[in-house]
C-alpha cells in the first residue's frame, strides 16, 4: 500500500490532521494502528463463526486470522 493511502487511512481512524499525524511518534503509533487492524479483522471473524456464516466477512479478514494461525502454530511447535 503507499505510503500516502496508509497516511489516509491512518487519519481517518484517528482523527488527526497529516500535520498532526507528522508529529507522531511513528515507531509507537504504526504498531498500535496495525494491531487495532488485527483485532478488528479477528473480531469479524469471531462474529461471522458466532452467525453461522451469516455475518459475511471478507478474504483480507481470513488471510489475517490464517496468518495468526499460522504464527500461533510455529510458536507451539519451538515451545515443545
Amino acid at each position: 500500500m503507499p505510503w500516502l493511502i496508509t497516511k489516509a487511512d491512518i487519519i481517518r481512524r484517528t482523527g488527526w490532521t497529516f500535520s498532526e499525524l507528522d508529529a507522531q511518534d511513528a515507531s509507537e503509533v504504526m504498531p498500535a494502528l496495525i494491531g487495532q487492524s488485527i483485532r478488528d479483522a479477528l473480531n469479524r471473524v469471531d462474529a461471522f463463526v458466532n452467525s453461522q456464516g451469516r455475518i459475511k466477512i471478507d478474504e483480507a479478514d481470513l488471510i489475517t486470522y490464517g496468518q495468526i494461525q499460522q504464527l500461533i502454530s510455529e510458536e507451539e511447535g519451538s515451545l515443545g
